[in-house]
């Protein structure tokens, strides 16, 4: 089964926090050129779409951009051949709305995929999710299950740039997944309580 982890976004930060450094591990020739302790550091949105190795630069102009500081030695890559992003899509005042989106960085498909994440206050609320099948398991520590609908549940892998010189593009998949509020008095999907417990 192919491991991933989660990046962080939301509507009201124009940063982006990737995925933990070595969250999926790291092979100690890694870390003579990375620190697999450091924080890792917030990122532009369409950072995301760039393969680890191409980041740097990015990285270190949003840093200047935005002021902040730069270690001597930037964090490890995850190493996930999937990543997944948890975007905040809106927050209104009867409802939510979350975009998830699935990236594959490696080569071959990623075939008969599925994605199972807990939540813990926005549970209840779960309506609906668009692009995928949904199923709410309450007696499975509040887990939502997702997988492609029949003959779409397949992440192709990551191809060439569309023009010589440009870095691969990761393969993904998109869906949006809607909460209510009515069953969740008092949530505060901005404070906190939009964003997962965890990812299985």
């Amino acid at each position: 089964m192919a491991k991933c982890c989660v990046s962080f976004s939301a509507y009201y930060a124009e940063s982006v926090v990737p995925c933990n450094t070595c969250a999926c591990g790291c092979e100690d020739e890694d870390t003579r050129k990375c620190d697999k302790d450091a924080r890792v550091l917030p990122l532009p949105t369409e950072a995301l779409l760039v393969p680890f190795a191409n980041r740097t630069i990015k990285a270190k102009a949003w840093a200047k951009i935005k002021h902040m500081d730069l270690p001597r030695k930037l964090s490890c890559p995850d190493n996930c051949p999937v990543n997944v992003n948890w975007h905040l899509d809106s927050d209104y005042k009867s409802s939510w709305s979350v975009r998830i989106t699935l990236f594959n960085w490696q080569r071959r498909p990623f075939e008969d995929r599925f994605l199972a994440v807990q939540l813990k206050k926005a549970f209840v609320g779960y309506e609906n999710v668009y692009s995928f099948n949904g199923t709410k398991l309450p007696k499975v520590n509040r887990t939502i299950f997702m997988q492609g609908f029949p003959g779409l549940n397949y992440l192709i892998g990551l191809t060439n740039g569309s023009k010589p010189g440009e870095p691969p593009v990761p393969g993904k998949q998109q869906s949006v997944i809607y909460f209510l509020k009515k069953n969740t008095q008092g949530i505060r999907v901005a404070a906190g309580d939009g964003f997962l417990k965890k990812n299985l």
